[in-house]
């Protein structure tokens, strides 16, 4: 089995506190327009309709403050629904300020939505059925919107369905505690898109209000997409941060690549349930990426998990990241008899925590079954409580652990404190998890002989850029 790394494609340089992110808006929109205007001028703005009716291929500048717009009914389309844009000419939404860099709420653009009857509430934007639509500088605040469904299979309050090309860019998405009729809630849900790009996302406490509730609650969540990339974003108190997902429909899930971001107590960080990513023609290298992410305090930095579909995770590759008082790095879930295809787990920094793999293979027709296809090597560890726990046992060094799964090879248990690895070790996010120039240890445990975790040169922007 022949593996390559693969970065993400090339983009360009985010920046950080320009008006309209650089941009220069042919049109205008304020929240509190009379619709009788011609949108030319910031004086002379649009209405959110006017938007949606005449809005297609244009730049459109909103100005600060609160964009509603009402609709009738509960909708599983969103309340604000750009017109279709070209590859040269995309429509494009764009608040006057960056959220993720302006710290004065009052300059934020806040997107929301009314339902004028009925008890649930919608979608509030995304592209439903439109493509080449951006989405930049843009707050979703869930206390002033009314974002879901509540009968078990609400959206969340972004929705991009049935979308390709598209992207979702310096967007806040603040989120309220949900109860059971929140199932499949996200703040970003992608459901049967191709070619989008997440960047500079924000979310924040997308779970249930209690640990009990059993829903499937995540920041980002992917229904079968395909060439996505979700680079430098930041996912706090989540139920699970990227949850790829398959809906058994046979399109498959390929080619989403997660990078640079930053996973800050997430139950489940990366969630990969029976996500299968066939080889897909006109996508190029299928494979799924999860690089260079720093996990801070999950309990799992990334879980397979089988059942409910007949396929199971395929082509993962996780590797170059940084984990910092989890639970365990992987958790790999055999409860049915499946196994996972052509996944590679390789060059990953664990510190701290209780495992760093933990494969739960309770059911006994699934035991061994998970090493076939499945490559896990070169991942280094320090002062975790063991390196792997298996139903049968568990095995305290990276040794012991490839002995009894063949899971482990070149593998290392790393002395010493952490102070000796990274650059600064205290607290969590105020932390700085660069390697300590020229005497880290973790400088040289790659399978290339190179650096280990998630910053490879040292000059990466992990989490939010600016």
């Amino acid at each position: 089995m022949a593996w390559s790394i693969v970065y993400s494609p090339n983009i360009a340089p985010i920046p950080g506190g320009n008006l309209y992110d650089g941009l220069t808006p042919t049109r205008y929109v304020s929240g509190t327009a009379s619709g009788s205007d011609n949108g030319l001028t910031e004086g002379t703005p649009w209405s959110i309709d006017q938007a949606i009716t005449s809005g297609a291929q244009h730049i459109i500048g909103v100005l600060p403050g609160t964009i509603t717009r009402s609709i009738s009914s509960t909708s599983t389309v969103t309340a604000i629904n750009l017109p279709t844009g070209t590859s040269g000419n995309p429509t494009i939404f764009v608040g006057k300020y960056n959220p993720n860099v302006e710290a004065n709420t009052a300059l934020w653009t806040y997107m929301s939505n009314n339902v004028t009857s009925g008890n649930n509430g919608c979608p509030t934007f995304g592209s439903v059925s439109r493509n080449y639509v951006q989405w930049r500088n843009l707050v979703l605040d869930e206390s002033i919107a009314r974002p879901r469904i509540g009968d078990g299979n609400g959206s969340g309050p972004i929705l991009f369905s049935d979308a390709d090309n598209c992207m979702a860019r310096n967007i806040r998405v603040l989120c309220q505690y949900i109860d059971n009729s929140g199932d499949n809630l996200s703040g970003i849900q992608l459901r049967e898109t191709e070619t989008m790009l997440i960047q500079n996302v924000y979310v924040q406490n997308r779970r249930p209000s209690a640990s009990t509730q059993a829903v499937n609650c995540a920041a980002i969540t992917h229904f079968s997409t395909k060439n996505t990339t979700v680079i430098n974003c930041y996912f706090l108190n989540c139920s699970t941060g990227n949850y790829h997902k398959e809906d058994n429909s046979g399109t498959g899930l390929g080619g989403v690549i997660t990078q640079y971001c930053i996973f800050d107590q997430i139950e489940n960080a990366i969630r990969v349930h029976d996500a299968n990513s066939p080889a897909m023609s006109g996508f190029g290298n299928p494979m799924n990426q999860v690089l260079q992410n720093l996990f801070l305090a999950c309990t799992n930095g990334l879980e397979y998990r089988f059942g409910g579909f007949t396929t199971s995770p395929s082509y993962f590759q996780v590797y170059n990241n940084t984990a910092i008082n989890c639970e365990q790095f992987i958790y790999i879930n055999t409860q049915q008899s499946s196994g996972l295809n052509n996944c590679l787990t390789r060059n990953n920094l664990i510190d701290g925590g209780t495992n760093v793999f933990y494969l739960d293979d309770s059911n006994t027709a699934a035991q061994g079954y998970v090493a076939n296809g499945y490559v896990a090597n070169y991942n280094s560890q320090r002062g975790c409580t063991r390196y792997g726990r298996t139903s049968s046992g568990n095995q305290t060094t990276a040794s012991g652990w490839n002995t009894a799964t063949n899971m482990g090879a070149n593998s290392t248990d790393i002395g010493g404190a952490s102070s000796a690895i990274f650059v600064n070790n205290t607290g969590l996010v105020t932390g700085n998890y660069r390697l300590v120039p020229s005497t880290s240890p973790a400088l040289t445990l790659s399978n290339t002989g190179g650096p280990i975790g998630c910053y490879i040169t040292g000059s990466e922007t992990i989490g939010l850029g600016t």
